[in-house]
């Protein structure tokens, strides 16, 4: 198995990005309060992620990685902060840079 830096860096983002991103998905949060900032910023990265994993992985490796992305950050509860939050976008800003433009061809 070859390792894949593309994989790795879309999964650190998921990692980090996950135990804000899922209060907005929890029952016990308070529908009638505006969502913070640092949640919206966190939702859009992981399900940015999450597509772009599917895309870098196909759909059999690209489950299997969004479901160890998902349980690895579900394990280390990360606190909701904005520290994890801001290593998410720049986990996703590194795969934007440097790999995703070497796979677009230009026009």
């Amino acid at each position: 198995m070859q390792f894949e830096p593309a994989l790795t860096l879309l999964v650190l983002a998921t990692v980090f990005s996950w135990p804000s991103a899922v209060t907005i998905l929890m029952q016990d949060s308070d529908a009638g309060l505006p969502v913070p900032f640092t949640t919206m910023i966190a939702s859009s990265v992981n399900i940015s992620c999450l597509g772009l994993i599917f895309s870098e992985g196909g759909l059999i490796v690209g489950s299997l990685t969004a479901i160890g992305a998902i349980v690895l950050g579900t394990m280390l509860r990360v606190s909701a902060t904005s520290v994890p939050i801001g290593l998410s976008v720049v986990f996703l800003a590194l795969y934007l840079c440097f790999i995703a433009q070497t796979r677009v061809p230009l026009l």
